[in-house]
Formats: C-alpha cells, structure tokens, sequence
C-alpha cells in the first residue's frame, strides 16, 4: 500500500496595495474625508429635517398637488434619491 499524497500547500496571501494602505494611513487624507461626510451627513440631515418639520407644522403645503401627486410623495421619494446621489 503507499501512502496518500501530501497535502498541497495554499499560496501565500498576496502583498497588500501600497497605494491604498498610504491612503489610509495618511491623516491629512483620513481627515478630509471625515470633514466631507460630516458635510454631506449635515446636508441630508437638513433636507429631511425639513420634511419632518414640514409634515408637522404645515400639513397642508404637503398636500399640495405636484405632477399629480402630493408634495409630501414627492419630497419623499427627493429624499431617497438625495440618500443615493450624496
């Protein structure tokens, strides 16, 4: 009887990219991109503030008709494609 093969040995892991670990260790560069999503944060924080403030205090500009459709469906779905686009 002869032995089973030995087992292959699996390869070793590939370098990590230089270019991204610079990026990423970079503070400047960790700092910028904290400020530009604190900035966009901000941004849809007040968009959708102003949805909420709408539909509480002024109930009836929501249901104005826009397109066939009320205002409130409307800013709505900008909301959404706000989330996507930012």
């Amino acid at each position: 009887m002869s032995s089973p093969p030995a087992p292959a040995t699996p390869p070793p892991p590939p370098p990590p990219a230089a270019s991204l670990s610079a990026v990423t260790e970079n503070p400047r560069t960790i700092a910028r991109h904290a400020r530009i999503g604190m900035t966009l944060f901000a941004v849809y924080v007040a968009v959708y503030a102003g949805f909420v403030l709408l539909a509480a205090f002024d109930f009836e500009r929501m249901r104005t008709n826009v397109g066939g459709v009320n205002l409130a469906v409307v800013y709505g779905f900008g909301l959404i494609v706000a989330a996507f686009v930012l």
